[in-house]
């Protein structure tokens, strides 16, 4: 019985120190994108989402980091997966049809502006 009750309580203390990291990332990440350090910000909001893959709030952040450092590519794919996630969220369409237009792809932005209404 004594030798069940060790592995499980290292176990939890595993998954407490995990909680905490993730936690110390969104504020370290919270307080880079506050300050415009899109670079900082986006390695951050990558190791929170390492975590969690399907938290929206993240991945909105992680993508308009990804978009004012121009990695249009990878923003494109978090706002896809976001999408995927939140069909209705208005700013993530929105988002993706300003990444479209800035990417000179004006016919694919319209109907992201249109799910954004």
């Amino acid at each position: 019985m004594r030798y069940t009750i060790i592995p499980l309580l290292l176990l939890g203390i595993a998954f407490s120190a995990t909680a905490q990291e993730s936690n110390s990332d969104l504020a370290l990440a919270e307080a880079y994108y506050a300050q415009g350090d899109w670079k900082n910000a986006a390695r951050s909001y990558d190791l929170v989402i390492r975590e969690d893959t399907e938290a929206p709030f993240v991945l909105q952040k992680l993508s308009y980091s990804l978009m004012k450092m121009r990695h249009e590519d990878r923003a494109r794919i978090v706002l896809d997966r976001l999408i995927e996630l939140q069909p209705d969220n208005e700013v993530a369409h929105f988002n993706l049809g300003l990444l479209y237009w800035r990417t000179q792809r004006p016919l694919m932005a319209i109907p992201c502006f249109e799910a954004a209404c």
